[in-house]
């Protein structure tokens, strides 16, 4: 019994291998999403105004002649300076005398090239409604106004566009100048061209640094805690690990201690608030907004920044050290300096004890040759100065 032959035909198989050796194509070739790819765009930034002129007495200044103008007063669009100039008799001479009037923009603001779209317009008294001077369609006028002395463009007058003729003839009815006086408008759109700037097509904004806000959290909870400092009989929680980071003076107490809980008690020269100012510096890296450290000069505030001081001395601190030297300076003055140049001598601030003297020249300029002898040492000094720190007496 015969049996249905199952090859295929030539044609099928020639076709079949041809599909086999073309190379498959697609729209979004992979390589596409392999290469990296960035995107720019440019949005025109507009800024628009609208100006009234207010001419009086028409018919007495049309007869000031061909290329005289009056000017509107000058307003203000887009960050640039402008002005109307109408010139009754027009700019220039019309072929055949015919009568006209001329009405332009002029860019006030000097060496400037400035992109604009306008429009000039005259009220028409008996309807309230504008009519544009520029004929057309569109009436806007589209124009580059520059004030550069290198490139300025060739029309008359110069830093200026508009209309140069407009039939004056309508100036004659009423439907415009109405007791010899007229309106003109000019409606201004600046258009500024920001630099485009290359930017990754896909962009995940990454969230901004958290850190102080989370030790800011485990600060205001006591989960977690495993020290407690005694302050005056108040104790304070806080991390092991934030104070040993912190703080080298205690980093290798703590870090050595196989207890689970530290308790550490403060000398009595301590006082609870100082202590808490700087345990919310030592979480939060700035000085709690409630503590007394405001800049005003106040006796109570200075003596809390040295106490302050003394403790992040203590502690090994030496950013908030700085921070105490830096208040302390802002608030000098002729009452604050000498307990100030003796706290800076006594516990060896340089650089607060540098701004002390440069504070008493400024404020004591006869005492300028006994200032710089203080400056360069002991052995140069006045006799009498001593190693209290103090600086000469003003006479």
């Amino acid at each position: 019994m015969a049996t249905a032959s199952s090859a295929p035909s030539a044609a099928a198989t020639s076709s079949a291998q041809s599909a086999a050796a073309a190379p498959r194509t697609s729209s979004f070739p992979a390589a596409d999403y392999l290469v990296p790819m960035t995107r720019s765009s440019c949005r025109p930034e507009l800024a628009e105004g609208k100006h009234l002129f207010h001419v009086d007495g028409y018919p007495f200044l049309k007869c000031l002649g061909v290329g005289k103008f009056i000017k509107s007063g000058t307003f203000d669009v887009g960050g640039y300076s402008w002005a109307v100039l109408f010139y009754p008799a027009g700019s220039e001479a019309a072929p055949g005398g015919q009568h006209h009037v001329s009405v332009y923009l002029q860019l006030m603001t000097p060496n400037v090239e400035v992109w604009a779209s306008f429009d000039l317009r005259l009220l028409e008294q008996s309807n309230g409604q504008w009519h544009s001077l520029f004929r057309g369609d569109k009436p806007r006028q589209d124009a580059v106004f520059s004030t550069s002395p290198t490139n300025r463009p060739l029309h008359h007058p110069p830093r200026c566009w508009g209309v140069p003729f407009w039939n004056g003839s309508n100036l004659q009815t009423p439907a415009y100048v109405k007791n010899g006086n007229l309106t003109i408008r000019c409606d201004i759109t600046v258009i500024r061209l920001p630099p485009s700037a290359a930017e990754p097509a896909l962009r995940i904004e990454a969230p901004p640094p958290s850190l102080s806000n989370d030790l800011r959290k485990d600060l205001e909870e006591k989960d977690a805690k495993d020290v407690t400092v005694r302050v005056r009989g108040e104790a304070f929680l806080a991390h092991r690990v934030v104070l040993a980071a912190r703080s080298p003076v205690l980093r290798r107490k703590l870090l050595d201690a196989t207890d689970e809980t530290v308790e550490i008690t403060m000398d009595d020269d301590m006082e609870p608030a100082v202590f808490k100012a700087m345990l919310h510096y030592i979480y939060n890296d700035e000085l709690p907004p409630d503590a007394k450290v405001c800049d005003d000069g106040g006796d109570e505030t200075l003596e809390f920044v040295r106490r302050l001081f003394i403790a992040a001395q203590g502690w090994g601190i030496e950013r908030l050290k700085e921070t105490c030297e830096s208040i302390l300076c802002r608030n000098l003055s002729k009452q604050t300096l000498k307990a100030t140049v003796v706290f800076a001598s006594r516990h060896r601030c340089d650089k607060l004890k540098a701004a002390c003297v440069e504070f008493h020249a400024g404020a004591y300029p006869q005492l300028g040759p006994v200032v710089r002898n203080f400056k360069r040492g002991p052995e140069a000094r006045e006799e009498g100065a001593g190693d209290s720190g103090d600086l000469p007496e003003r006479p």
